[in-house]
């Protein structure tokens, strides 16, 4: 990611003028505009009604841009280093207030990380979830990849292209449901993290009632004072 975080500082650094200070000091610097009526200053507005100040602070800047990192994987945002790296091509404002509530979750995970996975409970249910959920597809007839991959907490890109391309995340919805928050929670540890504080705060906590670890650990980041 060096080599990412270099390219917007030498960029950055050229458009000084379009970095301004808002809400709780978050930089905002635009390498592209975005290209449909979406307004950034309007999520940021949206999310401080809906978490709480203090994991703004963990941001740095948001950098809005036409990049080809995000673009070769398919994604609109990206977390790093302090940094949310957020592609100028987004749905509408409510696709742009999800993306930046999913990357705060990572800024926030990246900060308080011995908090959230210390006593390793959150891991024990994912992969709990995980190994539910292989039985399930091998009911199904759905012919999983090895079990091995379902214990690997980090993303795996045989599983990922299993999930998205063989079964598809419409069908894969069928089999996570009352499982899983969702269908992309099922990728990682850190997605199964980021997924479930952006349902915490966009959709209220009780959708993670299948989840309690999880609820729980989001509860307590909620609490501390910092």
């Amino acid at each position: 990611m060096d080599k990412i975080q270099n390219y917007v500082k030498r960029k950055a650094s050229k458009k000084t003028k379009d970095i301004q200070f808002i809400y709780g000091g978050i930089k905002i610097s635009y390498k592209d505009e975005f290209e449909n009526e979406v307004s950034l200053e309007g999520a940021i507005k949206k999310i401080r009604s809906l978490i709480p100040k203090k994991f703004l602070t963990k941001i740095d800047l948001i950098y809005v841009g036409a990049f080809p990192f995000l673009q070769k994987r398919n994604i609109n945002a990206m977390y790093e280093g302090g940094l949310i790296y957020l592609s100028n091509e987004q749905e509408d404002q409510e696709d742009l207030v999800d993306d930046l509530i999913h990357e705060i979750a990572h800024a926030v995970e990246a900060a308080h990380g011995k908090m959230i996975y210390h006593d390793g409970r959150l891991e024990t249910e994912f992969l709990n979830k995980r190994k539910k959920l292989y039985q399930t597809l091998g009911a199904y007839k759905e012919n999983p990849p090895e079990k091995a991959l379902f214990y690997d907490i980090d993303y795996n890109k045989k599983l990922d292209d299993y999930f998205y391309k063989k079964i598809g995340y419409e069908k894969l919805q069928h089999f996570v449901m009352g499982v899983f928050p969702s269908t992309y929670s099922t990728s990682s540890l850190k997605e199964y993290f980021a997924i479930g504080f952006e349902m915490y705060y966009l959709d209220g906590p009780n959708n993670l009632k299948d989840c309690k670890v999880l609820l729980e650990k989001i509860g307590e980041l909620d609490d501390a004072k910092s």
